[in-house]
């Protein structure tokens, strides 16, 4: 994605950003502070919620100014990820930049477009970490137009998801969309790849039309994921799985079916000693359990809509969440198991076997009851996180235990138990979002004890 510092505001759009209450006496005074003792800034710009304000502030002294334009402001501490006049979407949580800098969101309206059906007027939004949240023109329009807001995400009948390429270049939405002719027994699946800048111009690069590609109509959600090298995006609808080139305009490059009866639920690409594959969970209808399958795509010799580079490596009764580690070599995932804690975690190592059909394989390495509706591995791959009665939990991969002496989460809300939506990427700080049972999202700090 890319992106300028240089911020230029044209009146109209100062006008537009939401006015900030004034600033405390203790604030106010900073000026002279700084002028004294200006690495003051460092210590008093986390607390600083309002990017406006921050720049204001630290304009004052040149020297510091110029040392975090370069550095960038850290995050603020338990920063709300609030929009004026919009909820952000509780279905669809915000994803993070990769390189930590900035946070993407959905956020949106309910409208009727028949006695049956709604239709959802959904816009992207960016938190950027220097600037704040960021408007937009279309590219191309006059800086004197003044439809300046957040990117338009309209006629859809679901919540779209999002994902940055993992280098940055571009953001990637995907959701069901109302079908032109109205028609109530199933909605078109449509992929959009933008770009943007913190000038404030948007633009949409690609559309991919997947139901018109299978003649196939969208029933429920489909699954996307983006490879390590932001070229490839492999798509997946029910038993259909696509793996389509961004470079050449999304064209479907493979293809592969799963057998009969199985129908897929989640995508995630990896590698393991420079051989690409992806990592499939599915729903084996016959037998009543989930299964995690392997395809390696890049297998000489596959054609189109062939399964014979489909490898089931694990099977299990029900699944509800499969996270891959930032390294790559462990994959975590949780099954329901009833009682009090509900879930228990499983956590495998991804090992190579010594045939061709068999050079991948799940080791389970620990397991552990809790309960969570979602796990996360934190960024240096040492904890597996979770929700308990008390918050978040760390559950350590070493020791097999829970951590309870040297990971501390200054944020909760009254108590209340919340969840971990993601870690902030490296560059961003020790960050993550969090959610809370108000249906709000924070970025919030952990910190070792």
């Amino acid at each position: 994605m890319s992106t300028n510092n240089t911020i230029i505001h044209s009146p109209d759009e100062i006008m537009d950003h939401p006015s900030t209450s004034p600033l405390p006496l203790v604030l106010l005074s900073f000026g002279n502070i700084l002028n004294t003792f200006p690495e003051f800034l460092l210590q008093v710009s986390p607390y600083i919620a309002d990017r406006i304000v921050w720049n204001s502030i630290a304009s004052s002294d040149k020297m510091m100014y110029n040392k975090t334009r370069k550095d960038l402001p850290p995050w603020p501490k338990n920063f709300k990820l609030c929009v004026p006049g919009c909820d952000i979407s509780y279905e669809r949580p915000p994803v993070w930049s990769p390189d930590g800098t900035q946070v993407a969101c959905i956020v949106g309206d309910h409208k009727s477009i028949s006695s049956s059906r709604r239709v959802r007027y959904d816009k992207i939004v960016i938190f950027d970490r220097r600037c704040g949240l960021l408007r937009f023109r279309r590219h191309g329009d006059s800086v004197d137009n003044s439809d300046i807001g957040w990117i338009p995400h309209e006629q859809f009948k679901d919540i779209p998801n999002l994902k940055f390429s993992p280098d940055g270049s571009f953001l990637l939405s995907w959701s069901q969309e109302i079908r032109d002719d109205g028609a109530d027994d199933g909605d078109n699946g449509i992929v959009k790849i933008w770009d943007y800048n913190t000038t404030g111009y948007y633009l949409q690069l690609q559309e991919w039309n997947i139901s018109q590609e299978l003649d196939k109509d969208i029933s429920f959600a489909f699954e996307i994921d983006i490879s390590p090298c932001s070229r490839y995006v492999v798509v997946l609808l029910e038993s259909h799985i696509l793996l389509k080139d961004v470079q050449n305009n999304g064209k479907t490059i493979k293809s592969v079916l799963l057998p009969e009866d199985e129908y897929g639920h989640q995508v995630i690409f990896s590698a393991i000693d420079g051989h690409d594959f992806i990592f499939i969970g599915a729903w084996d209808e016959e037998n009543c359990s989930d299964i995690i399958k392997i395809w390696y795509f890049d297998d000489e010799g596959d054609g189109p809509n062939a399964n014979t580079s489909l490898i089931t490596i694990l099977r299990s009764c029900q699944f509800d969440d499969l996270v891959l580690s930032h390294d790559k070599s462990m994959i975590a995932t949780t099954i329901y198991e009833g009682g009090e804690n509900r879930n228990k975690v499983l956590l495998y190592s991804i090992e190579n076997g010594n045939t061709s059909a068999t050079r991948t394989k799940l080791i389970l390495k620990h397991s552990f009851s809790a309960r969570c509706s979602a796990i996360r591995f934190t960024p240096d791959d040492n904890y597996i996180v979770y929700e308990n009665q008390n918050g978040l939990a760390f559950w350590n991969i070493t020791t097999g235990m829970e951590s309870t002496d040297n990971i501390n989460i200054p944020y909760y809300y009254e108590n209340k138990i919340i969840g971990v939506v993601d870690f902030s990427p490296a560059g961003g700080g020790q960050r993550l979002i969090v959610r809370d049972y108000t249906g709000g999202y924070y970025i919030a700090s952990f910190l070792g004890k």
